[in-house]
């Protein structure tokens, strides 16, 4: 007998025969779906390795929690028994604002908030030092201001699967 939502009815007597038949079919039910989820977590974890970092869009509206196979990498020790990672620090890549880049090790981390370069300006000259306001520049190096090397950029959570 499948479950049927509407048995018993609001004004039915209740009786143990049918009623016990309606909770059997809802745990058929129930451990269906148990059993298609699984199949459908063994999926996903075969195409998604523990360890792997993704971009997450948290803060577009309507966007769903994060399952609990993932956790936002914010430097925190993960504290989950069930995880082969459990005791170890989660990468620092949301606060830190890291930008991820390919390498034969993990874990490295490099580059500079602000740069600035000196111009060689040696043997240069302003103008054409043959015709008349021409002359040789006077220094030898000229640096240039600071300035951000952050290109144009879209904003994630980095996110890792953790089990």
């Amino acid at each position: 007998m499948p479950f049927d939502p509407t048995i018993p009815g609001d004004t039915d007597p209740v009786i143990a025969p049918p009623l016990r038949a309606q909770f059997n079919a809802l745990k058929a039910l129930i451990d269906t779906l148990t059993t298609q989820l699984a199949a459908q977590q063994a999926q996903i974890n075969a195409l998604l390795p523990i360890g792997i970092i993704v971009g997450w869009p948290k803060s577009l509206p309507a966007m769903p929690a994060l399952p609990g196979t993932w956790v936002e990498c914010h430097g925190q020790l993960l504290s989950d028994g069930e995880s082969p990672l459990d005791g170890q620090a989660i990468p620092n890549l949301n606060s830190a604002q890291l930008f991820l880049r390919g390498a034969t090790a993990s874990g490295g981390t490099g580059g500079a908030e602000v740069h600035a370069h000196d111009v060689d300006l040696s043997g240069t000259s302003a103008g054409d030092p043959g015709a008349s306001g021409g002359s040789t520049v006077p220094w030898a190096t000229y640096p240039t201001t600071s300035a951000s090397s952050l290109p144009p950029h879209y904003e994630v959570v980095w996110v890792m699967r953790v089990k």
